[in-house]
């Protein structure tokens, strides 16, 4: 049995004599190519659509915030209320989580609030019933309060302590507000300076 392979960059001049033996179907790809083999074509499509059961966050967000959360107060045992479903405010929630208090995700209705809630096996509840909500621990990982404006009604802040992420100006209104009502604070400079 004989096989007949073309290979090359030249353009073919003439056909291939006729014959009974079976030809090879051999498709060459290079690594670059647009077009990729079935079996990888479907493997990247189940890559690009698999849902992780687990989170590895490499940032150094939580522990951060851990260490200047501790300086204050030991977390566990106590409510976090985390303000938040971004990034930021997954990895806060889970090294809270982990450190052993009892977390609760307040967020704008999202369908990215629900799955980080799901995701984390945390209760999830309308950012405008933080105010009625019980928490020593309120963490602020959100852009609101970045223009330096207010965001929250100030008689919601009857916790213990206040940790704002954003980035803007110091002290953001919400750090201002819970030291007049005599709340341990920790801003977003500190939570950076913890984690080098």
């Amino acid at each position: 049995m004989s096989y007949q392979s073309f290979f090359g960059i030249k353009e073919q001049v003439a056909e291939p004599e006729e014959t009974d033996d079976p030809i090879a179907d051999v498709n060459i790809f290079h690594w670059n190519d647009e077009r990729i083999q079935t079996v990888q074509m479907a493997q990247a499509n189940r890559d690009r659509n698999f849902t992780y059961a687990s989170v590895l966050n490499l940032s150094g967000d939580g522990p951060g915030a851990l260490v200047c959360i501790r300086a204050h107060l030991d977390p566990a045992g106590r409510a976090a209320a985390v303000v938040g479903a971004g990034g930021t405010a997954r990895a806060l929630a889970v090294s809270l989580r982990a450190a052993g208090a009892r977390v609760t995700l307040y967020s704008r209705p999202s369908e990215r609030a629900e799955r980080s809630a799901l995701r984390l096996g945390l209760s999830l509840r309308p950012l405008d019933e933080l105010g009625d909500g019980e928490w020593e621990i309120l963490v602020q990982a959100t852009p609101l309060g970045s223009d330096g404006e207010g965001w929250f009604d100030p008689e919601w802040l009857r916790g213990r302590l206040v940790l704002d992420a954003v980035y803007g100006p110091r002290p953001t209104a919400l750090i201002a507000a819970a030291r007049e009502r005599g709340l341990a604070t920790v801003d977003r400079v500190e939570m950076l300076a913890a984690q080098a």
